[in-house]
């Protein structure tokens, strides 16, 4: 069973809000670091951290930004890696570590650093609800549904990025490496892995495969969520580590498949936990399937196209590691585009390029919009040919 969080003797509460704390400070300490280097000033005077039993959310009042954190789902995330590196489960540690034997100093390393991703993508995307200004639209303005789950997504996209800008580095190879005097994460795209799989874990201990769970309306399905974050996690890592920094020697996104199995798999492990400490049978990687459908796909197409202007990863300017005083910014070319038609093409069973849906999509409500996207698919087309011609 999973403890009560209610009862927590004052030593064990005293950790969890140390770690949750060094976790939010390091995540908006970085966000601010980046502020202060470009001259951007913001109206906030203040974002404070408070962990609450039950609830993880952003709010703001008087310029003042708060972070909440629910303790009960960080214990939900501890217990769960607690039980899945145990030396019984140690067929998850050979994967993860790709090493032969278990070993319980090294299985901790792994273990600490997957639950502070968990925690990290948490807080990044409350954060970015704040720096992005979305509290202070809900305030002022009058929204939609669909308004709702736009936030929600650029908030993920926030998130996403921001791990990976502070993350997915090969300074983080050698940190974690040096914990030990050893190599246990054998290169950057294995760190890459380490991390995608830390943050699908978490979507997925968010009741993905809950049978009584309420439709939200303010966010994307979730078991269209997870599949999104993931195929934009591995889009932003090959763009941070593969196209500009030459940091990696291989695409993830040529072993995307696998990655994506891997990480849906993980649902079946977090159902069973999940079903053995409540004594229920009621999560499940067969409910909720339906969120799955060609028409909640073609939803969030069109949302994001509607909404491009807002999703962060279309506008956002990605950090490059930066050399001395120099620091490289370059824009993210339409990377949730990109995760979006990746996963209509892989999921919808359709034998046609998904970019044609997106211009029947467009010309539902601009038809102008339609006609230009539509020019620009056969001026891409008529010079492949072309080139295919001259060889």
């Amino acid at each position: 069973m999973l403890p009560d969080f209610r009862i927590l003797n004052p030593i064990e509460l005293e950790k969890v809000e140390d770690f949750l704390n060094k976790c939010f400070s390091h995540c908006n300490l970085y966000i601010l670091n980046i502020l202060k280097r470009e001259k951007k000033e913001i109206d906030l005077k203040n974002i404070i951290f408070e962990i609450h039993l039950e609830k993880t959310n952003a709010t703001e009042k008087d310029n003042i930004g708060k972070v909440n954190f629910s303790l009960n789902f960080f214990r939900r995330i501890e217990t769960y890696y607690t039980h899945l590196f145990d030396e019984k489960n140690e067929k998850f540690y050979k994967m993860i570590s790709h090493q032969e034997n278990y070993e319980k100093s090294k299985a901790n390393i792994f273990m600490n650093f997957m639950i502070e991703i968990s925690c990290k993508f948490l807080i990044f995307h409350e954060l970015g609800h704040i720096y992005n200004g979305h509290l202070l639209f809900l305030e002022n303005e009058q929204y939609t549904d669909e308004d709702l789950k736009i936030l929600e997504w650029n908030a993920d996209d926030f998130a996403t990025t921001k791990i990976l800008e502070l993350h997915a580095h090969p300074n983080t190879v050698i940190f974690i490496n040096d914990l030990v005097k050893e190599s246990i994460i054998l290169s950057l795209e294995h760190l890459g892995v380490i991390i995608f799989k830390a943050i699908a874990i978490v979507l997925s201990l968010s009741d993905i495969g809950y049978k009584e769970r309420k439709e939200e309306k303010k966010h994307i399905p979730r078991r269209l969520r997870l599949p999104i974050v993931i195929i934009n996690l591995i889009k932003i890592f090959d763009y941070l580590n593969y196209a500009k920094n030459k940091f990696c020697s291989y695409k993830l996104s040529d072993i995307e498949d696998d990655i994506i199995k891997t990480c849906f798999h993980e649902e079946i492990s977090i159902n069973n936990f999940l079903n053995n400490c409540f004594n229920s049978k009621k999560w499940n990687q067969e409910n909720n399937l339906e969120e799955l459908n060609l028409e909640n796909i073609k939803k969030v197409l069109k949302i994001e196209e509607k909404y491009k202007k807002e999703i962060y990863t279309r506008v956002e300017k990605i950090e490059l590691w930066s050399i001395g005083f120099f620091h490289y910014k370059s824009n993210i070319i339409a990377l949730s585009e990109i995760a979006a038609m990746g996963f209509a093409y892989k999921y919808s069973e359709i034998t046609f390029s998904p970019y044609i849906l997106d211009v029947l999509l467009v010309y539902g409500y601009s038809q102008n919009e339609a006609s230009g996207l539509y020019e620009e698919i056969m001026e891409l087309v008529d010079d492949n040919e072309r080139k295919h011609d001259e060889r």
